[in-house]
């Protein structure tokens, strides 16, 4: 297993004086367990606090997610899976949104297709915004992604 702490601190100018800007403090923790040699489980949290130094609001992000990877010895295959979550509120009550998200992709190392190390990758994501002060704000949304990595001519 393996695990990081990571702490950052900024000032963020949103005005032409330093006095409209905001404090930014952001931790996250990251860890990564291997129960065995092809399962890879990554579970992350982080906390994102802002604070308005002209106004006073104090803006806070917590979030978390889990990414699940499996890849069998000897196949040239790998399937990653992920989930998130993140919710944005603030002090005085105008903000209050949550984020889900869901990614899952399947790779293959094909070998000798077009190159020497050629794969192929598909990759879906699917992102939802819910803004619970205004409804009409929130939106979901899927993508993918069908890609061929050719290497090596």
């Amino acid at each position: 297993w393996a695990g990081s702490f990571s702490t950052s601190y900024g000032l963020v100018e949103q005005g032409s004086g330093l006095a409209e800007g905001s404090a930014v403090l952001i931790n996250t923790l990251t860890t990564s367990f291997r129960p065995i040699d092809f399962l890879l489980l990554e579970p992350n949290f982080s906390i994102r606090d802002e604070r308005n130094q002209g106004t006073g609001v104090r803006t806070q992000t917590p979030a978390s997610g889990l990414s699940v990877s499996y890849s069998p010895p000897k196949t040239g295959f790998r399937l990653t899976g992920g989930t998130s979550f993140s919710r944005i509120f603030n002090s005085e009550g105008s903000n209050d949104m949550r984020i889900h998200g869901a990614s899952a992709s399947v790779d293959w190392k094909l070998g000798k297709f077009l190159g020497r190390q050629d794969s192929l990758s598909i990759t879906f994501n699917y992102n939802r915004l819910v803004d619970h002060i205004s409804r009409s704000n929130s939106y979901g949304g899927l993508s993918s992604m069908l890609q061929l990595k050719i290497a090596g001519f």
